[in-house]
C-alpha cells in the first residue's frame, strides 16, 4: 500500500530570524514548492533528490556519501519522497 502519514512539527521561529532548512525530496512537486516557499521567505534550504544529487534512499552507501557531505545544524528537516516498496 502506497502512501503514508505526515507528522508535522513546525520549530518555533523568531521574528527576522532565518532558519536552515533540509529539504529531501526538493525535485518532486511537494519538495520543489516547499523549498520554494521557504527560499522566497529568507530561509537559506538545502534541498536534496536522487535526479539531482544522486540520493537514493534504498542504498546505505548514497545516503551516506549525500549526507556526509552536509555540514551545520538545521532547523527544520523535511521528507517529501515518494512512496518507497522494497522487493521482500
Amino acid at each position: 500500500m502506497a502512501g503514508a502519514g505526515v507528522l508535522a512539527l513546525a520549530p518555533k521561529r523568531v521574528k527576522g530570524a532565518v532558519m536552515r532548512a533540509l529539504v529531501i525530496g526538493a525535485s518532486g512537486g511537494i519538495g520543489a514548492a516547499v523549498a520554494a516557499h521557504l527560499a522566497a521567505r529568507g530561509d537559506v534550504v538545502t534541498g536534496l533528490s536522487r535526479s539531482g544529487d544522486g540520493l537514493d534512499l534504498t542504498d546505505e552507501a548514497r545516503i551516506a556519501a549525500v549526507m556526509g557531505g552536509l555540514s551545520g545544524e538545521y532547523d527544520l528537516i523535511l521528507c517529501a519522497t515518494g512512496a518507497l516498496e522494497l522487493a521482500g
